[in-house]
């Protein structure tokens, strides 16, 4: 049947809209911006920044020791439209540093180990084309790093040269870091499993029923893994058969992992509290509120719990009660877990559009570092930037259209 002139225009109209609007979608993107927590080692602070640079940073002063910026092969999308050659790419994985060398996991699906003394790239994974998207962060066990992807594998890959020593693959993408007990590997996944598998070989020791998916690193003790999930409760699985013992229900989700004090485990939990939990048994001991959510991994600093809320304060407590000594402010916000030495605590906090590390000694809250996460370095244009280079992919889709409207005007009207 013969479509009427009308018709015709708005089949035409839509095809072009369509178009273009693919188009748009393949040429831009909001570039990713990471939440990198720090990591001590030797007087030194290792952190990711905004534009995707492993900072190295004097522990007293913030001065920058060196920048490593971490770069991925160019991804051109299904249209053609794709970045600089090289581009910058976010660091959400707090990075792990040891010996002589400290590593870090990049969202442009690569690995990184750069020498703690020059900031001189060693190695990097993989050598070709780049992973899946890596939120999760490293863990140095067995000389080997390991990390989760959202391809839904765990990669161990050897310290020294990042070659590939084992892979497994869950049944859904693994945002969270892995923990370890230099033997085991516990890595969650958003599939709702924690996978205990052998740190030297990969092969699996055993996974837990499904849960709700896990974006939290556990916590491990001599016998019992913790973790918490976004179905809103904290678990406590055997940490020999993988069995559950007890699980705790929190008021929303739990975002940030878990640390342990004495003989308590200590969860933050979205709905704005903390609670400490007993390790045997599963039964509250306490809990204690703060302004907003929390979704930053607390720590402990000179016998205190220390929690960093969203509305950009450090809230220290009473590991025993939970009762609130004092609040810090450190900002607007608190992105990435937290790290102490002694009784300072630091940060990854933001003031406006600026993200700072900052330092503070939690006896009297004084501050003690404050560092604006930024390379001393000329950057190269962003990713999301276009090439300068002449696109012969977008002509063959412009011309595909245009080939697509004049068949369409000129078809010929088919008898009823």
């Amino acid at each position: 049947m013969r479509l009427r002139n009308g018709k015709r225009i708005s089949l035409i109209g839509l095809l072009v809209v369509a178009g273009l609007a693919l188009l748009a979608a393949g040429c831009s993107g909001a570039a990713p911006v990471g939440w990198s927590g720090p990591t001590l080692s030797q007087q030194t602070l290792y952190i990711g920044n905004p534009q995707g640079y492993l900072l190295a940073l004097d522990i007293d002063n913030g001065t920058q020791r060196w920048a490593g910026k971490l770069t991925g092969d160019k991804r051109a999308s299904i249209l053609g439209c794709a970045g600089p050659t090289q581009s910058s790419s976010a660091i959400y994985g707090t990075p792990a540093a040891s010996g002589e060398l400290v590593y870090s996991t990049s969202y442009n699906g690569k690995v990184y180990a750069f020498g703690v003394a020059d900031g001189k790239e060693k190695w990097k994974y993989p050598l070709g084309n780049d992973l899946a998207h890596i939120v999760s962060g490293p863990v140095v066990v067995a000389g080997m790093v390991v990390f989760g992807n959202t391809d839904g594998k765990v990669y161990a890959l050897d310290s020294a040269n990042g070659t590939e020593k084992w892979t497994f693959k869950t049944e859904g993408k693994v945002w969270a870091t892995p923990a370890t007990d230099e033997k085991t590997v516990y890595a969650p996944s958003l599939d709702g499993r924690v996978y205990a598998l052998d740190a030297l070989t990969g092969s699996l020791v055993w996974k837990t029923e499904k849960i709700g998916g896990i974006i939290a690193t556990p916590a491990v003790t001599a016998d019992t893994v913790f973790v918490g999930s976004l179905d809103n409760s904290l678990y406590a699985f055997d940490k020999a058969s993988g069995k559950e013992k007890w699980r705790f229900a929190g008021g929303n989700f739990f975002w940030a992992g878990p640390i342990l004090k004495d003989n308590l485990v200590v969860a933050a939990n979205t709905d704005g509290k903390v609670y400490g939990i007993e390790i045997t048994g599963g039964k509250q001991v306490w809990a204690s509120s703060v302004d907003g959510i929390i979704s930053s991994t607390p720590t402990l600093a000179d016998g205190s719990l220390i929690i960093g809320g969203n509305d950009g304060r450090l809230y220290v407590l009473d590991a025993a009660t939970g009762k609130e000594v004092r609040a810090i402010l450190s900002g607007t916000s608190i992105q990435g877990p937290l790290a102490s030495s002694g009784s300072k605590v630091y940060v990854r906090t933001k003031e406006g559009d600026t993200t700072y590390i900052k330092g503070f000694d939690i006896k009297n809250g004084t501050p003690v570092l404050s560092a604006p996460l930024q390379a001393a370095i000329t950057s190269t244009p962003a990713s999301g930037q276009s090439s300068g280079s002449f696109n012969w992919q977008l002509i063959f889709i412009f011309a595909l259209m245009i080939a697509v409207v004049f068949l369409l005007m000129n078809r010929r009207p088919r008898k009823s």
